[in-house]
């Protein structure tokens, strides 16, 4: 079903100041112009998880091009830390609200072990509790986008809960997103196994795993920049071990080869891939 996207995006330094930390963005989304072709739109990895408070009719997402491995998504769903890439496939009259957490910091809104939600889409009151809901029906009947932010706003401020170890979770989950090339710290190869747990349980990865996605959206960048003049420099650039390794490991996170995803142009992929850029 071949369609464009209307997004209208709010991004988080423009919430209350109490979420501007955690919340990268909302999107408000329109699926328009639809034809009968179906028409998948690749999702990469970003490290980031994301509530999708479903207001208009059913969509599709997939693990892979294949129209046999299709799951409808009928309502407002999470959808947790990904650790490979899965595809969209838009429906007519298809409306969304959809808020995105930055990376670590999802933790902070809701308890439990985030692993259980790798790789894997929840019905949102499953995750957001059973108020979760309550905001939905009313989102349902408010025509205002002004209005509808503020909703969510104060569902997100009721459930921000700050404690030590997340904090800690947070500090260096930061230090790899804003730590240039240096992937690895010392204090986590120092301590690895105590970093490891922390990570699984309130991010839902491995360091390590989590390093290679952030490894792999910063070689993506650099990719659709069109700086470089070959794969190679890119693979150097982005601190692969060479080409092959390069193209193996973009292969495994996007499904797709570096060309094939340098070739890629539709609206939804480089919404997505604007946000990398933003994170870096």
């Amino acid at each position: 079903m071949r369609s464009d996207f209307n997004c209208s995006i709010l991004t988080g330094q423009k919430l209350d100041e109490r979420l501007r930390k955690y919340i990268h963005h909302i999107s408000f989304d329109d699926a328009v112009n639809c034809s009968e072709d179906r028409y998948f739109l690749p999702l990469i990895p970003d490290g980031m998880s994301e509530l999708v408070i479903n207001l208009g009719r059913p969509y599709f997402r997939a693990k892979k091009q294949d129209v046999t491995d299709l799951q409808e998504v009928k309502i407002s769903h999470f959808v947790g830390f990904k650790t490979a890439n899965n595809f969209v496939i838009p429906a007519a009259d298809a409306k969304a609200i959809s808020i995105r957490f930055k990376p670590g910091c999802l933790c902070f809104f809701v308890e439990g072990n985030l692993a259980e939600f790798t790789d894997k889409i929840v019905d949102a009151d499953l995750v957001f509790g059973k108020d979760f809901k309550e905001l939905e029906a009313v989102l349902a009947q408010t025509s205002s986008k002004k209005m509808q932010v503020k909703l969510i706003e104060r569902f997100l401020c009721a459930k921000l809960a700050v404690h030590t170890k997340k904090m800690e979770l947070l500090h260096h989950v930061n230090a790899i997103y804003y730590g240039g090339k240096s992937w690895k710290s010392e204090k986590m190869q120092s301590d690895y196994k105590r970093m490891e747990r922390l990570f699984k349980y309130y991010l839902g990865s491995t360091p390590k795993n989590f390093q290679q996605i952030i490894q792999f959206n910063y070689a993506s960048k650099l990719l659709t920049e069109k700086k470089f003049r070959s794969l190679t420099e890119v693979a150097h650039e982005a601190d692969y071990y060479d080409q092959a390794h390069f193209i193996k490991k973009f292969r495994a996170y996007s499904g797709l080869t570096p060309k094939e995803y340098a070739a890629v142009d539709v609206r939804l992929v480089q919404f997505n891939q604007q946000i990398i850029y933003n994170l870096f």
